[in-house]
């Protein structure tokens, strides 16, 4: 079976960013997962939250049902400090990262550009810099506990069968998005 992971800052990050392509996928036989970097405790909306334990727990709870929403096979929360991604060690991050995608193996990974979508927020980019700097580095340097070599998720259009290769956005009238879904 395709697995597609997605790698988001914060949690809505796979909603609001991710969402449709998360949700398209899944329904089309592909398994997802989603690895949220922060609980996203520094958030201005913040609820009947009291403080900020308070608001990460609710904010994981949002989490998980979105991905029930989205149909992701397997939600994860980490517990770095949200707005304060750039401030990490980032080989601490990227080794995490690491040994989550060679737990699930994706052969497809989804995360913000450099430039932090379209917020261009920090965490976004970071975001995306641990992603290149796993993809840059994999099975470069050995990681401070013996694991296997990182498993390097391939593109898209090597990863997918055939009939689940991405679409436009707008297909014509009538068009098949992928061959398993007939939507």
């Amino acid at each position: 079976m395709p697995r597609m992971m997605c790698v988001t800052a914060h949690p809505d990050d796979e909603a609001g960013n991710f969402g449709g392509c998360l949700q398209l996928y899944a329904g089309c036989g592909v398994e997802t997962c989603v690895i949220c970097l922060t609980p996203g405790q520094a958030a201005t909306h913040r609820g009947n939250a009291k403080n900020d334990m308070e608001l990460a727990a609710l904010r994981r709870q949002e989490f998980a049902a979105a991905c029930a929403i989205l149909k992701v096979t397997n939600g994860v929360v980490l517990d770095y400090p949200d707005g304060q991604l750039h401030r990490m060690e980032a080989y601490k991050v990227v080794c995490e990262l690491v040994l989550k995608m060679r737990e699930f193996r994706p052969q497809v990974v989804l995360t913000f550009g450099p430039e932090g979508g379209v917020t261009g927020h920090t965490d976004h980019s970071m975001a995306s810099i641990f992603d290149a700097c796993f993809s840059l580095g994999r099975a470069k340097q050995p990681l401070s506990r013996p694991v296997q070599r990182p498993h390097p998720p391939s593109s898209v259009a090597q990863a997918l069968p055939r009939d689940l290769e991405l679409h436009s956005a707008r297909p014509a009238a009538g068009h098949t998005v992928c061959g398993n879904c007939r939507r």
